[in-house]
């Protein structure tokens, strides 16, 4: 007596939704994540218990630099779902320049948040409320840029390599929906620096 056994695997269209699923489960994640510490930045401001929100010591952002950074991570959203709308029609040359491009931007906000963390006076010392948010929003935005990093480059490669196609591009799909979170949550996050002094001062 003998069994057969029969591995099977699922379709591309079950997995990418799948895949989809998780991914916009980790947007869900991300944006409570965003907005909790949107709340935190409104609700210290708002509170500025015993003047703590700016202290002498504190020096306001450089909106320059901020939106300098949030205009990048923009543009490398509208350039990977430009090459995205390129391989809906079977235009593999154009997702490999945009995803490239994408990945070039990302890697270029990315060193210029690190930078800005590491060299810029608003982040010293941290002994204002401000101060303390300004380095909670740095750190998610460079995580968030990490992220979008790593997988604007595996969509470039993947691209190079030919694995993408007009009827199989389901993971070029996922990565737009990251890259268009990201700069939305970036926006809002930027939008808040500008709410600098406390309601009343």
């Amino acid at each position: 007596m003998s069994s057969n056994t029969q591995v099977g695997h699922d379709s591309p269209d079950v997995v990418g939704d799948r895949d989809r699923l998780g991914v916009m489960l980790l947007i869900v994640a991300d944006m409570a994540f965003v907005f909790s510490l949107s709340f935190s930045y409104l609700y210290l401001r708002g509170l500025n218990t015993n003047d703590a929100w700016l202290t002498e010591e504190t020096t306001a952002a450089s909106q320059f630099s901020i939106w300098g950074i949030t205009a990048l991570i923009v543009f490398a959203a509208l350039s990977f779902n430009w090459g995205l709308r390129g391989i809906k029609v079977g235009n593999n040359s154009r997702l490999l320049l945009g995803s490239l491009i994408a990945f070039l931007t990302s890697l270029i906000s990315l060193g210029w948040q690190f930078w800005q963390f590491n060299s810029s006076p608003y982040f010293v010392p941290a002994t204002s409320g401000y101060t303390s948010m300004l380095i909670a929003l740095a750190v998610g935005n460079m995580i968030h840029l990490i992220l979008t990093s790593f997988v604007s480059f595996g969509i470039w490669n993947r691209t190079r390599m030919n694995l993408f196609s007009k009827t199989n591009h389901w993971h070029v799909k996922i990565v737009g929906i990251w890259f268009a979170w990201i700069a939305v949550s970036t926006i809002i996050t930027s939008l808040l620096t500008m709410l600098v002094s406390s309601p009343g001062k």
